[in-house]
């Protein structure tokens, strides 16, 4: 049980938790020369990948590169990178830039699908780490940890994706969710059995 030293420091904590969520981003914005994606952030699902994001817009005067969108499949996803090189701030390697998400509390008691599937390595489990995604849910690429990310367009849940992906984020903004249709209107090329666009499109990045 708690004494009264206890339940103020508990109460201190728990203040404090909420202070640092209310000083997060509520919307990153994503700007290209021809419009902009809104993403609302979801701290919810993934804090340390919020933080991560509040990280690289508090770095303003740091030029967002190599931010560009690369992948576009159309009516599944729409991938790209999202980086700023600040030495000292931000590890290397695309898939060390924050902590894999937690296991939502509706699929904690579930047994981890592998269905056959090669696990990374740094997931060997093939772990649970997020929602089964939606149309419009942003997550880190290839189960990872970023900085490579993608947008889900699927019109049904994903759910042959399993709970693989750390979401932090989701596209709710109709105007945004046209634009991307639209960008799967462009010209691609298929490499390896994916389809990237043939001219990757930069875009720089600020709070909404």
């Amino acid at each position: 049980f708690y004494n009264n030293r206890d339940l103020g420091k508990v109460e201190v904590e728990q203040q404090q938790q909420q202070h640092n969520l209310q000083e997060l981003p509520k919307q990153l914005k994503i700007t290209m020369s021809h419009g902009y994606i809104l993403i609302k952030l979801r701290p919810d699902l993934s804090l340390e990948s919020v933080q991560h994001i509040q990280t690289l817009l508090s770095a303003s005067d740091t030029p967002c590169s190599p931010c560009r969108f690369y992948r576009s499949e159309k009516g599944l996803l729409l991938q790209g990178i999202l980086k700023k090189n600040l030495a000292g701030i931000l590890r290397g390697g695309s898939n060390t830039q924050v902590k894999l998400g937690p296991c939502p509390p509706k699929y904690q008691n579930q047994t981890p699908q592998k269905d056959n599937r090669k696990c990374p390595e740094y997931d060997p489990d093939c772990g649970c780490h997020g929602p089964i995604m939606t149309k419009g849910m942003v997550g880190w690429a290839g189960g990872g940890g970023g900085p490579d990310f993608f947008i889900n367009m699927f019109h049904k849940p994903v759910d042959w994706w399993s709970n693989d992906h750390t979401v932090w984020g989701e596209v709710v903004h109709r105007e945004s969710l046209d634009l991307i249709e639209d960008m799967f209107e462009w010209p691609v090329t298929k490499r390896g059995g994916m389809t990237y666009l043939e001219e990757g499109v930069h875009f720089e990045i600020s709070a909404a």
